[in-house]
């Protein structure tokens, strides 16, 4: 989207010139990415916390939007920050009122926002798990 110093969270772009590709770490990095949005930006960002080791979050805890940003952070102490967001998915649809999601890590399409790939609550990813969520384009 605009050029600068790829190691730094202020700019954000990815290319692919002859089959080359490059891009900035905010683009590629889910710590960066959620500080450029968050700082550069000025996206309203909202959370969502699993308080103990094993819990399942009840329900649909926020209004979101295909768009969307889901990322997450986990941490051994309370409460995890940026710096420890370590994934990121997309809202892509719903399933009724649930939200469903794609990601790359594991090129999945259609992840319940709630669970893990492997199908396990992101609650049981360690002690204190925060979801962080936001709309990029507000």
């Amino acid at each position: 989207m605009w050029y600068g110093d790829r190691d730094s969270y202020l700019p954000w772009w990815f290319t692919n010139v002859l089959g080359t590709k490059t891009a900035s770490k905010s683009f590629i990095n889910a710590a960066t990415f959620i500080r450029h949005f968050h700082f550069v930006r000025n996206s309203f960002v909202r959370h969502v916390d699993w308080l103990n080791y094993g819990s399942e979050f009840p329900g649909n805890p926020f209004p979101v939007y295909i768009g969307d940003v889901m990322q997450i952070a986990r941490s051994i102490s309370y409460p995890p920050t940026y710096e420890q967001v370590s994934h990121s998915r997309i809202v892509v649809g719903f399933s009724g009122s649930v939200p469903y999601c794609a990601q790359h890590t594991t090129d999945s399409s259609w992840v319940r926002w709630d669970l893990t790939t492997s199908g396990y609550s992101i609650g049981k990813l360690g002690k204190y798990v925060r979801l962080f969520y936001y709309t990029p384009n507000n």
